[in-house]
């Protein structure tokens, strides 16, 4: 087990989950008071959200139309963190310290970068070259797979068409997902939900575009973000 530092939370808050109100926002229940938390997550998620599920918070600087930030759920040693944000800056401190071997070398030069017709999460440069890699959250759990959609996505189809129409002509690409569960073995599409990506994920593979997964958690013995695993197996079917 890698067990690498990336971040730290200082004022995290241990919730219950009470309901999803809307794509956005949870409600939650701290100390008998009912707050309401945004989720960066658009998935479905349904593992986590179940009512009085455990459920880590952060206090909004700005509070608007919510009180928190849900970050993680689940319970005992290590925790899944269902926040993008944190996924993105986990990466980003990865990709700095240079814990992931295959990046090793590669710098960022830019976030939310367009190619074609979508907006790519980052580009990397290295040397002379160039790398458009994409993030996606792998949180859904199914034996010891973690797997990606946890809903159809055409958002994910779309991103998947472009990296691959970009590799065909010779361009850098890379899909790295996400997974935040403590026990898995290796990462997978998830054909039954939509078998669509699932095959978009092998054609872009054959195409040239590098597909892999990493595994962060939450310690909930110092809510520090450990990387678990900096090259966990994908496993894509055939």
């Amino acid at each position: 087990m890698l067990l690498k530092p990336l971040l730290k939370f200082e004022k995290l808050q241990v919730c219950h989950i009470r309901r999803r109100a809307n794509r956005f926002l949870v409600e939650v229940e701290n100390g008998g008071e009912i707050l309401l938390a945004h989720l960066a997550n658009s998935g479905r998620l349904e593992q986590f959200l179940k009512p009085r599920t455990l459920c880590l918070c952060l206090p909004q600087e700005r509070p608007a139309k919510s009180q928190l930030r849900l970050i993680a759920s689940g319970e005992g040693e290590y925790w899944s963190i269902l926040d993008t944000r944190t996924h993105m800056l986990s990466f980003e401190k990865a990709l700095e310290s240079e814990f992931i071997p295959w990046l090793k070398g590669w710098k960022l030069k830019g976030r939310n970068v367009r190619l074609m017709d979508s907006l790519i999460d980052y580009l990397l440069k290295k040397s002379d070259q160039e790398l458009f890699l994409e993030i996606k959250g792998a949180v859904m759990l199914k034996g010891d797979l973690a797997l990606y959609p946890d809903a159809p996505s055409l958002r994910g189809k779309k991103h998947i068409q472009a990296l691959m129409d970009h590799a065909r002509k010779g361009g850098g690409s890379a899909i790295l997902f996400i997974s935040s569960l403590p026990k898995v073995r290796a990462f997978s599409p998830n054909e039954e939900t939509d078998p669509r990506i699932a095959l978009l994920l092998r054609q872009a593979q054959g195409e040239g575009v590098i597909i892999r997964a990493i595994n962060l958690v939450l310690d909930s013995r110092n809510w520090e973000v450990l990387l678990l695993d900096q090259d966990l197996p994908v496993f894509l079917g055939s």
